[in-house]
């Protein structure tokens, strides 16, 4: 159950095709190279636009944590925040409004 390459290419053009390797090795060659280069020139360029994308993204993610970590500095430093609507009552504003319900 192995591999056969007879199976997938006739033993005749097999046999005239290493016989034209073996006649002309530096045209093979060069028809290698000029089938495989565009291949090559293409993984260059998304390799080098990867990298692009991925020194952006860690660009991205140091200024996102230094906001955060400024943030909460920011809110440890601050004197708290009182709600909106809520204010703080005294004794002496308790008792006025004592004696204007008495009234």
């Amino acid at each position: 159950m192995g591999f056969d390459i007879k199976d997938y290419i006739p033993e005749q053009l097999f046999r005239q095709t290493l016989q034209w390797i073996e006649a002309n090795p530096t045209t093979f060659v060069y028809y290698v190279i000029l089938i495989l280069t565009p291949f090559l020139a293409i993984s260059a360029f998304l390799s080098w636009k990867l990298s692009k994308e991925m020194q952006k993204e860690a660009k991205e993610k140091k200024q996102k944590e230094s906001r955060t970590k400024a943030i909460l500095a920011a809110k440890d430093r601050a004197a708290p925040v009182k709600p909106a609507g809520v204010e703080e009552h005294t004794e002496k504003d308790q008792t006025k409004h004592k004696k204007k319900k008495k009234r």
